[in-house]
This record gives structure tokens, C-alpha cells and sequence, in this order.
């Protein structure tokens, strides 16, 4: 049989199977273009723009009421949500932007009062302790006990000077703590002073107590009439001298260079008498005897 008159639907079977497998090809590139779209597409924005505008909104709402911390309150659990994520709708991005310069200023200022309390706080602790360590130490300076006295004001000043702040009331503390500091410490020195002078006191009187010798001699009172009248039971004092002799030169110098200038005054005094009345040597020898008895 001849191929030119076979039928011509022989030739045109290929046909359909080429388009079944051309769309089940775009079937199942629609479906994956499906999955891909519904599974993997960021629709978090649009999911949470009604939480998101709620809650910048209610921040404004209670700035402007006034009401700082539940403002922050509010602003915080908005960041929550947005966990540092970049909004890319501007109508979000400009409401959140506003809330978020509405409420840094007064969480500025609310940290800043709160610094401010807790430094008071802490201030006021300290004060409380300093003042009990400083009635401590008065009353161990009370008892006596003069050593922990200083120690207690001396560890006083060492904490008041570490947790100082700019205060009036550190400083009339402080003031008052150097004052007992300085008191307590020549209150110590007074005493061991005087206890050194006792202890001396007592080794000289044992080194005097330890002396023995025997006195020889007499005492009397001599009445007008010429009578005399033994004394007995004298006591007898030892006195230490407190001066040797070689302390004594300069005194003696003194001394002698004094009564060298009286002589020379007296001298001269003579000479000029001589002068004026070698015409009356009676006169002469009376001045000069008055001169040495002078």
C-alpha cells in the first residue's frame, strides 16, 4: 500500500500529547508559584499594622494625658512587637516615629528622677550609718576606751570620704568627726604623758626610797635675850640638783664683767673728782671714801 494515502489522522496524534505535557508543565509551575507565594511572602507588616497603629496611637493618647509611665509602659510592649524591624509602610513609620520622640524625653527624665532617688537613698543610708559609728565612738570616748574611740572615728571618716556626696550634712559630719578624731587623739597623748611622768615619778621615788646616810648636825633659835632653844623633829628634804656647775660659768661671767664695769665707772668717777677739787683734798678724801663704800 502506498504511505501517501494513509489517513491523515496517523499524522496529527502527536499533536495532543504535546500540549498535556506543555500544561502539566505550567500546572505545576502555578502551584509551586502558589506555595512560594502563600509560604514564604513577609506578611508580618500587614499582620500586625492594626496592633502596631493601635498601640503608637494610645502612646500619644497618654503623653498628652500626662501620663508618663504608662506611656513608656505602652511604647515598650510596641517595640516588643517590633522586635527591631524596619516598617516599610510610610503611614506606620511616621506614627511610630512620632510616639517614640514623645516618649525618649520622659524616659529621660524619669531615669533621671530615679537616679536622683536612689543616690538619696543611698545618701541617707550612709548619713544613718556615720551618725551610729560617730555616737560609738563618743561612747567608747565616754568609757574611757580612748584607743577604739579613734579607731571608731578614724573608719568613720575613711567611709564618709568614700560615699561623699556634694551635701551640707557631709560636710557638718565630717566636720564634727575631725573635731572628735583630734580631741580623742591628744586625750591619748595627755595620758600616756602623764602615765610616762607617773612611771618616772615612781622610779625616782623608789631610787630615793633606796638612799640611806646619816645626818649629823643641829638646829637652835636664838631668843632676843640671848638664849637658845634646840629644835628637833625637822624634817629633812633631799633636793636633786638640777644644775652643774659648768651651767653656771655664764652667770658667773656676767657677773664678773658687771662689777668690772662698776669699778670702771667708779674709777672714772674718782679721776673726775680729782680734777675738780685737787684744791680741796678734804673734800677729796670724803668723796673717795663714799665712792668705796658706795
Amino acid at each position: 500500500m502506498d504511505k501517501s494515502l494513509r489517513p491523515a489522522t496517523d499524522i496529527a496524534t502527536p499533536l495532543p500529547r504535546a500540549l498535556i505535557t506543555f500544561g502539566a508543565l505550567g500546572v505545576v509551575a502555578a502551584a509551586a508559584f502558589a506555595i512560594w507565594f502563600l509560604a514564604f511572602r513577609d506578611t508580618w507588616e500587614a499582620d500586625a499594622s492594626f496592633r502596631i497603629e493601635l498601640l503608637s496611637n494610645e502612646t500619644i493618647a497618654l503623653v498628652e494625658a500626662n501620663k508618663p509611665v504608662a506611656a513608656i509602659e505602652t511604647f515598650d510592649d510596641l517595640e516588643t512587637i517590633l522586635n527591631g524591624r524596619a516598617l516599610k509602610d510610610e503611614a506606620l513609620r511616621e506614627i511610630h516615629l512620632r510616639a517614640k520622640s514623645l516618649v525618649e524625653p520622659l524616659r529621660a527624665e524619669l531615669d533621671r528622677k530615679s537616679r536622683e532617688a536612689e543616690n538619696k537613698r543611698r545618701e541617707s543610708e550612709t548619713l544613718a550609718k556615720l551618725r551610729s559609728a560617730e555616737a560609738d565612738g563618743a561612747s567608747l570616748e565616754k568609757a574611757g576606751d580612748l584607743e577604739k574611740a579613734k579607731l571608731a572615728y578614724e573608719v568613720a571618716l575613711d567611709e564618709l570620704e568614700a560615699g561623699r556626696t556634694p551635701s551640707r550634712d557631709f560636710d557638718v559630719l565630717a566636720s564634727r568627726l575631725s573635731v572628735a578624731l583630734k580631741r580623742t587623739s591628744d586625750a591619748i597623748k595627755i595620758r600616756d604623758s602623764n602615765r610616762e611622768m607617773a612611771r618616772q615619778a615612781a622610779a625616782n621615788s623608789a631610787r630615793l626610797a633606796s638612799i640611806r646616810a646619816v645626818v649629823r648636825g643641829g638646829a637652835w633659835v636664838t631668843r632676843k635675850a640671848g638664849s637658845s632653844d634646840p629644835l628637833r623633829g625637822l624634817d629633812i628634804y633631799l633636793l636633786k640638783r638640777t644644775a652643774k656647775t659648768t651651767d653656771l660659768v655664764p652667770f658667773y661671767e656676767a657677773l664678773v664683767n658687771e662689777r668690772k664695769q662698776t669699778l670702771d665707772r667708779r674709777t672714772r668717777n674718782l679721776e673726775q673728782a680729782r680734777r675738780d677739787y685737787s684744791r680741796y683734798p678734804d673734800i677729796y678724801r670724803e668723796l673717795e671714801l663714799v665712792s668705796i663704800f658706795e
